[in-house]
């Protein structure tokens, strides 16, 4: 099914039971929808085991406008972080956005990371982990835009493994996008945009989180030293298990049902 949203929708409220049975929920640890204001705002509805504490990441920094979080300035980050996700490689993250521009380096490949797992291991930042996994706004050597699913620094799995090629500055309703990881090294990825859907797979060699690294978390938000200019973020989730792609796909029906049953079209 496709989303029917047009933009500059407005909230009449942010539902705080999620009415449908989403994929595996038992293995779901994150759900968080983004309302106008923080009261309105459900950081953490997962119908699995809840993970706990969710905070504000830089909550000076937030904007929460009709059913969105985003943040005051183009450079700075907006986010919540549920720290104590499980550490496991089989896990699935989903995000909903809408983003314009970002800043990029010609004749470099550019991520900007809307949604992340990941963890903190000293002496290295989070985007040095190799177990991290991103759904990711990336941008080629020659300027072409996909939306990718990120395994790690790029390092040992190849940043464009799972990848489709979608301007995200043309959207004119909501992004869905949902990849899933497994341990025997299996991507699947897939953006859905209105009634298109755009999909990829990948087998790569599994990249393990490393030892030692520590305080594992979901980040929903811009994660990234370039700028985004107007990301909006609507939703998230996370998953403690692998989906397969027809799953993920059964997901995203479910997601834009519940997107719909608390946003009005104006």
């Amino acid at each position: 099914m496709g989303l029917d949203i047009n933009m500059g929708f407005t909230a009449t409220r942010v539902l705080t039971d999620i009415l449908l049975t989403h994929v595996a929920q038992e293995k779901m640890t994150y759900l968080g929808l983004y309302g106008d204001t923080v009261p309105a705002t459900v950081k953490n509805q997962s119908p699995g085991e809840l993970v706990t504490p969710v905070v504000q990441y830089q909550p000076a920094n937030w904007r929460l406008g009709a059913n969105y979080l985003s943040s005051a300035a183009r450079n700075l980050s907006a986010a919540v972080q549920s720290v104590g996700q499980p550490q496991q490689l089989d896990s699935t993250i989903f995000v909903a956005f809408n983003a314009g521009e970002t800043d990029v380096n010609p004749g470099v490949v550019t991520h900007v990371y809307v949604a992340s797992l990941w963890g903190t291991l000293n002496p290295i930042s989070p985007y040095q982990n190799a177990g991290r996994l991103s759904i990711s706004l990336t941008t080629d050597i020659d300027g072409t835009r996909f939306i990718t699913l990120k395994w790690g620094t790029g390092d040992n799995v190849p940043s464009f493994s799972c990848a489709v090629k979608f301007d995200w500055t043309t959207a004119v309703t909501p992004i869905f996008a949902m990849g899933s990881r497994n341990s025997e090294g299996g991507l699947a990825l897939e953006v859905r945009v209105g009634d298109v859907s755009l999909t990829a797979t990948a087998q790569v060699s599994p990249v393990a989180i490393p030892e030692g690294t520590t305080d594992w978390r979901l980040y929903a938000g811009l994660l990234s030293s370039f700028p985004v200019t107007d990301l909006k973020v609507y939703a998230a989730a996370v998953w403690s298990s692998w989906l397969e792609p027809a799953s993920i796909s059964a997901e995203l029906d479910i997601m834009a049902v519940n997107l719909l049953s608390h946003l009005n079209k104006q």
